[in-house]
């Protein structure tokens, strides 16, 4: 069993006494994951190792969020405490301003339990791939981020190019690959100030990245390495060979699929006018043109690719006729899905449903 996104490796992780001792798991071992996915948690042990961590404040409401901002300073960045969840439908909201920070939280995500605080640090985004064992690592790639699918910087990476590795950066992986005794794919993201090399520790993904296809493009097949390990690791030998961290410099890579969606997100949402929409349009044809490879596509089997594509260009079109034809389900399957009194309805807060966590209900096959 291979899970490959951090929904599926916290239900996994849940769900762990259930999985049969013969199959294997490429992945870490439960605790480890479950910590990686806890950022407060991480961001301390990151602290112990030594390695630059921002100043962390955790708000659990609006009054201790206001305050932890207020400590912190501003500019300052809020995220989620975990990957599985987004609030207002961001992975992060920077603020520049107290006036910034009451327009953005007028009310209290309803989805969160808690929200990480810092300072905002400006620099390049790496992303450190790399696979191990016992924590030793077996292969390590390092590309920065060129450009995101959010304006501010936030989203995930559209546009990203490989550089050599950090030797800071590298040590700082190790250290935590050491301490957590990893086995497994990960991958690691600093934030490097260019001019001073004065860096900051992001986070810590116990899965594949999507950019983990820039590693294969060159050599670095990160899958198939994490298979190896997972495999040695239940029979309990070592994989031969020194650590593959082979790779060109300055090769880029575009993920046009990705780019594209955050273009039409900022659109819908009204966060950019015409002209930051034409600016963005230009740079995706810039970047399509120099990429050395992309994320997605292969000439050799381009039917996952253009299937994406085309829920993309659907899925707006789907929206906008459910809006002009209201769906009407059948009086049957209305009379079948509607509870007995004795069963209580979903408690509302304003005009949001509360309901259960489908990550609740994961099933382990």
């Amino acid at each position: 069993m291979f899970p490959i996104g951090d929904t599926p490796i916290e239900c996994v992780a849940r769900h762990f006494d259930r999985i049969p001792s013969s199959m294997t798991l490429i992945m870490p071992e439960p605790d480890t994951a479950q910590l990686c996915l806890d950022k407060s948690r991480f961001y301390r042990l990151a602290t112990e190792l030594g390695i630059p961590t921002p100043k962390t404040w955790t708000a659990h409401d609006l009054p201790e969020l206001m305050s932890s901002a207020d400590a912190t300073g501003f500019p300052c960045i809020i995220k989620s405490n975990t990957s599985l969840t987004r609030f207002f439908g961001k992975k992060a909201i920077v603020c520049r301003n107290a006036e910034e920070l009451q327009e953005s939280f007028q009310a209290w995500p309803a989805e969160e339990d808690a929200l990480i605080v810092q300072r905002y640090f400006e620099g390049e985004r790496h992303n450190c791939h790399f696979a191990s064992l016992s924590g030793k690592l077996v292969g390590y790639f390092e590309h920065k981020t060129v450009r995101s699918t959010r304006m501010d910087g936030t989203g995930l990476t559209a546009e990203g190019m490989t550089i050599r590795p950090n030797a800071a950066v590298r040590r700082y992986c190790e250290d935590l690959a050491g301490k957590l005794n990893y086995t497994g794919p990960a991958c690691v993201q600093f934030l490097v100030d260019v001019e001073s090399g004065e860096m900051r520790f992001l986070e810590f993904n116990p899965r594949l990245a999507a950019s983990c296809a820039f590693g294969f493009r060159w050599g670095l097949d990160f899958p198939k390495m994490a298979l190896e390990c997972a495999r040695a690791r239940k029979n309990g030998c070592l994989l031969p060979g020194e650590v593959v961290d082979s790779y060109p410099i300055g090769k880029r890579m575009h993920w046009l699929l990705g780019d594209l969606e955050g273009l039409t997100e900022a659109i819908s949402k009204r966060e950019i006018g015409f002209r930051k929409s034409l600016l963005w349009m230009c740079r995706i044809v810039v970047s399509f043109a120099r990429a050395n490879s992309h994320a997605t596509w292969s000439w050799r089997d381009p039917v996952p690719t253009l299937f994406l594509y085309a829920k993309l260009l659907v899925r707006p079109l789907w929206r906008r006729a459910r809006r002009l034809v209201p769906f009407r389900r059948h009086p049957d399957v209305i009379s079948r899905e509607r509870p007995s009194s004795s069963v209580e309805k979903p408690s509302t807060i304003g005009n949001v449903d509360s309901e259960v966590n489908p990550q609740d209900h994961c099933g382990v096959a």
